[in-house]
């Protein structure tokens, strides 16, 4: 079973008011934020909204709220000087900066090597990647269409260690690219914390799934949590006249929300309990364009029990209320 770890020392006067707490270098560690909280993410991923730095002045910072934490119940500590702090920002862009290099040296890697040609192609001669998404819903004509793929031994790294897993891959594209905007693992096996979801390049953020890639974001738009709801969505739906997009997630990034704020109307279809995250979304977009449905059911697992169909889906989003 994993853990999680703990604050340096430094920063115990700030742990009983931390969650979540993971190491992510040898000097930085994220966790909940002691100002303004956070909770796990919906697909399970810890929230690391605030940064902790152990440099020769320990710091604390949310990106969230933009709170600093200073380590001043530690015996002879002074609080940084404005130069030590304006140094501190410059080392903080400078990392930032390196990071998106790297993400888009990784990007031209994943685009120049077809990654995700590759995956597909594995699905195509693995009987597990197929039997995994005609279990979702998706027949293996549309498995074709969307290049989904199939990696049967994909690493991570977590707190115990190197994880192997089989992984189902989900190519993202943006409107009538040629070429992914990055690659969504769904793994197979699930490690003890983490969540179920990676992307093949971290650091570009989590893009939206567009089910119909020559559809842009505009007009009506039905916005659907997970890229696997909304393709089976989709393919119940049949009607090709439907916008639906899947969110990689319901704490979207401010790209996510400015592209669904570009439509006329949106409508949000979400599962039971979310309706903190609904409502943030609904705010973000603007109440008089967007209207909600939480399901009492989870959309896709209710279609392939066969408690919806089309129509049973048609009546879902007739449903739909401001919020």
């Amino acid at each position: 079973m994993g853990r999680p770890d703990v604050l340096p020392s430094v920063f115990q006067v700030f742990a009983t008011n931390v969650s979540y707490v993971q190491k992510a270098t040898a000097k930085e560690w994220s966790s909940s934020c002691p100002n303004c909280g956070g909770l796990p993410h919906r697909n399970g991923e810890w929230p690391d909204r605030c940064r902790w730095f152990l440099d020769d002045k320990p710091l604390g910072w949310c990106r969230k709220c933009g709170e600093n934490f200073w380590p001043d119940s530690q015996p002879g500590w002074q609080p940084p000087t404005e130069d030590e702090l304006e140094k501190w920002r410059r080392e903080r862009e400078r990392e930032e900066l390196a990071k998106k290099q790297a993400a888009e040296r990784a990007l031209a890697h994943l685009r120049s090597g077809r990654i995700w040609e590759q995956y597909h192609a594995m699905l195509q001669s693995t009987a597990d990647g197929r039997a995994f998404w005609r279990g979702k819903g998706i027949p293996d004509v549309w498995q074709e269409i969307w290049n989904l793929g199939w990696n049967p031994e994909y690493s991570i790294m977590t707190n115990d260690g190197e994880w192997t897993t089989p992984s189902a891959t989900i190519p993202i594209f943006a409107t009538s690219a040629s070429d992914p905007v990055n690659v969504k693992h769904r793994l197979v096996n699930v490690p003890s914390y983490g969540g179920k979801y990676r992307y093949e390049i971290s650091g570009f953020g989590a893009p939206l799934f567009l089910t119909d890639r020559d559809k842009a974001i505009q007009g009506n738009i039905i916005a659907i949590e997970g890229e696997i709801k909304a393709m089976v969505t989709y393919l119940t739906l049949d009607d090709s006249s439907a916008n639906i997009v899947g969110l990689p997630g319901l704490n979207p990034s401010q790209t996510v929300l400015d592209e669904l704020s570009l439509a006329d109307s949106v409508t949000l279809i979400t599962d039971p309990g979310s309706e903190p995250q609904a409502w943030e979304i609904v705010k973000a977009i603007g109440r008089d364009k967007c209207r909600v449905c939480i399901a009492g059911l989870k959309i896709d697992d209710a279609i392939r029990a066969g408690a919806y169909d089309a129509k049973d889906v048609k009546r879902l989003l007739a449903q739909a209320r401001v919020y």
